[in-house]
């Protein structure tokens, strides 16, 4: 099942998954079901599979329970806020008569945190950078969060979903009324940041109001899963383009972003570097960014097939992928 995001699976895909680890979908779970009325603050890095536990967790939930109704908010696939269709997160038949509840109401999302037993707000990491690009006004991202977070003071569970805490983007943000909100999300404010004594008392009288859960690492794909993958998708690929791939990018994501990178059936260790080259023609050079292609052109290689002058690069010259990690890291990303 190639997706890149989770909020495009269904109920019914999600019947026929079962995730590597699922440590982070029971305490989820539990935070769900358990009598205990602080907000859970879900952290890690993109690709590790926090919306897709988040969707499962509530998934659970939803058989078990007959009557909790939830609300699970994104927003990068829309740049806006915007309410995950009820039918990604159950099917129709355990959802019952709770499914008018989405069905009959305007599309509000005030409507929905006012109504919703449970609330996610998944993307904040997205909303951020949206906010910094200007494609987001500061005040709609406030007035959203805020919202939320006097749910959770009126006794509501709150899930919030980022890849890091808020004030890890003080400074880019550089709001006032993010220092107002940073306590209840029980982090420091950004004014105690020059005043480390105040600090320390400050953390020391903080009573629990936000409890903190990190995404589990997914484990990487061996070159034989791999490999299994493009068959299983029908791509032809030689071996030097697949050892290139998955020396640089050997995570499920990074497998589906090379696929739609590409855009064809058959990658060849040509293809690499042919891409490779013409995205560095877009790039602004400058020391350390730009890649070392010459290296590919050397006479030492002239004779060689792709995959073999590969191969000797990644295992005999790791300087190459050191050396330019960064261009490999931004292709990967």
């Amino acid at each position: 099942m190639l997706t890149e995001r989770a909020e495009y699976l269904t109920a019914e895909d999600m019947l026929s998954l079962a995730l590597i680890d699922n440590r982070n979908v029971f305490a989820i779970t539990d935070y769900l079901t358990n009598d205990l009325t602080h907000t859970k603050f879900y952290l890690g890095a993109k690709g590790l599979g926090k919306t897709l536990t988040a969707m499962k967790s509530v998934n659970d939930l939803l058989k078990e329970n007959a009557e909790v109704i939830p609300s699970f908010i994104l927003f990068q696939a829309l740049g806006r806020p915007y309410l995950l269709d009820s039918l990604n997160l159950a099917t129709e038949e355990t959802w019952g008569d709770r499914l008018s509840f989405f069905t009959e109401a305007e599309p509000d999302l005030g409507y929905f945190l006012e109504n919703s037993d449970i609330i996610i707000l998944d993307d904040l990491h997205y909303m951020v950078e949206a906010v910094v690009q200007g494609t987001l006004k500061p005040e709609l991202f406030i007035h959203l969060l805020e919202t939320v977070l006097q749910k959770a003071d009126e006794g509501k569970k709150v899930l919030l979903i980022s890849e890091a805490p808020l004030n890890v983007y003080a400074d880019e943000l550089d709001w006032r009324e993010l220092d107002v909100l940073l306590p209840r999300l029980g982090q420091p404010p950004i004014s105690t940041a020059n005043n480390d004594s105040f600090r320390q008392r400050w953390i020391k009288s903080l009573k629990k109001t936000v409890d903190y859960v990190a995404a589990r690492e997914i484990l990487p794909l061996s070159m034989r899963a791999f490999w299994n993958l493009c068959e299983v998708y029908n791509i032809d690929i030689d071996d030097g383009a697949l050892e290139i791939l998955w020396a640089i990018g050997s995570r499920p994501r990074n497998f589906l972003k090379f696929c739609n990178l590409f855009g064809e059936k058959t990658i060849t260790t040509f293809d690499i570097i042919a891409f490779t080259r013409e995205k560095l023609k877009t790039m602004k050079r400058s020391r350390g960014l730009a890649l070392n292609i010459s290296l590919l052109d050397h006479p030492e290689y002239e004779f060689q097939t792709p995959p073999r002058v590969i191969s000797y690069i990644l295992k005999r010259k790791p300087e190459f992928i050191a050396e330019n990690w960064d261009n490999i890291k931004w292709i990967c990303d």
